[in-house]
């Protein structure tokens, strides 16, 4: 079910939650939320009385999935809001999931996907998988096929539609979440939208195609930074959850790899300049590699998830590292290699 609730009458209290004050809303007397203690709104609660609160939400504009309160917009809100049929057509047209029903045992989307699909951290996927198509790095052999899916999302209070992509390479499924604004732009709701969507991905499959195609083969000959090794050993070492031992010792075996075969020195902005100009003892492919493994395939938070993928995300769109890297003496370390699936398994 999926309802917008404009203007509504919003009444606010206290609810004490594992002894933590949290706010709670009642929407039009018919839905109630409690927001996390940590959150902002509940911080309200700290600096304002509670019909100040009231008097923020009243009048106020939310959008409900399945009774779950997704987003919303206070009083004073003056921006764009769909109409009731335009939600409908949106959600039947992109799509509208819940994504926690989608990840469980069976389901088609991964954690990783998952954590960057959804609407905040509210579980919900107010979008779809519009398009997909296919790509061949011949450098990386057999291990070189990948799928990118162009991914829509849309909001109740946003007049246009947001794209990004998704790269998986199918030997074993590492993936990233493009989120440079190389691969990601917004499409206007205007008269035909559907159409717009669907000329839209026909122009940037092409382009998105011929920029990580060349990329990847770039990269596959260029080495990754030292600065880039310990910014990723860094994460890695720290990715694991607590309860996933499996994961803890992939994540140590990766870290061993990937860590630079020096002597780690005081990380001064002078020095971290300078490390970005040493060559490392794996390529960046390698590094694209170790970075995606981890993040697919380890259990860990959605923050650190997301982490990761920024640091993917700046070895794979920003070239100023493999411009201005300078060709040492540094011998290829014996795991680098192009076709490799994995590399925290022993």
């Amino acid at each position: 079910m999926i309802k917008l609730i404009k203007d509504a009458n919003v009444k606010a209290r206290v609810l004490m939650v594992e002894g933590s004050p949290c706010l709670a809303i009642v929407i039009d007397g018919q839905f109630e939320h409690v927001f996390h203690y940590k959150s902002r709104e509940s911080h309200y609660l700290r600096v304002m009385n509670i019909n100040t609160i009231e008097n923020i939400f009243s009048g106020g504009h939310f959008f409900f999935f399945e009774d779950q309160l997704v987003d919303y917009r206070t009083f004073d809100y003056r921006g764009h809001i769909h109409n009731d049929d335009s939600v409908n057509e949106l959600s039947e047209i992109i799509g509208a999931e819940d994504l926690k029903a989608a990840t469980t045992y069976g389901g088609h989307v991964s954690p990783l996907f998952a954590s960057t699909r959804q609407h905040g951290k509210t579980g919900v996927f107010l979008g779809g998988e519009w398009d997909n198509f296919d790509m061949t790095i011949k450098e990386l052999g057999e291990g070189g096929e990948f799928t990118n899916r162009l991914i829509y999302k849309w909001s109740p209070f946003s007049s246009s539609v947001q794209a990004s992509f998704e790269v998986e390479r199918l030997i074993c499924l590492n993936g990233m979440v493009a989120q440079s604004p190389l691969a990601v732009f917004n499409v206007p709701l205007i008269n035909d939208w559907q159409e717009n969507l669907n000329i839209a991905t026909s122009q940037v499959k092409v382009r998105l195609n011929e920029l990580l195609s060349k990329r990847f083969s770039d990269m596959t000959h260029s080495r990754a930074s030292v600065d880039a090794l310990f910014k990723a050993s860094d994460l890695v070492s720290d990715a694991a959850s607590i309860d996933d031992q499996d994961g803890t010792v992939r994540c140590a075996n990766i870290s061993r790899i990937i860590t630079p075969k020096v002597s780690r020195i005081d990380m001064s902005k002078d020095t971290e300049n300078a490390l970005r100009q040493l060559e490392g003892h794996i390529s960046q492919f390698d590094l694209f590699n170790v970075l995606t493994e981890v993040s697919t395939h380890i259990d860990m938070a959605d923050d650190g998830r997301l982490s990761i993928q920024n640091q993917i995300n700046r070895l794979v769109f920003d070239d100023v590292m493999a411009k201005s890297t300078v060709r040492g003496a540094v011998p290829l370390s014996s795991d680098s290699s192009p076709s490799r699936a994995f590399f925290g398994e022993n």
